[in-house]
């Protein structure tokens, strides 16, 4: 069987052809995501805690004290 290695290559091709395109659509999901942006965590906190300042959920005084915390 002089062929045998050429055919085992033909039918690991595939294989590593779907597992290029599995890498490629889970990158381009968390680059659409905006998992790859590099922001600090804090802003989302301080984005919250605007948020529920400006509902009135939480007074001036929790909402200074919350950013001296985030800081």
């Amino acid at each position: 069987m002089p062929f045998a290695p050429f055919f085992a290559g033909w039918f690991v091709f595939p294989i590593f052809g779907l597992l290029l395109m599995a890498v490629l659509v889970v990158t381009f999901a968390r680059f659409a995501s905006g998992s790859f942006c590099h922001t600090r965590p804090t802003d989302d906190a301080t984005a919250v805690a605007r948020r529920r300042y400006a509902a009135g959920e939480i007074d001036k005084e929790a909402y200074q004290q919350i950013l001296r915390d985030l800081r």
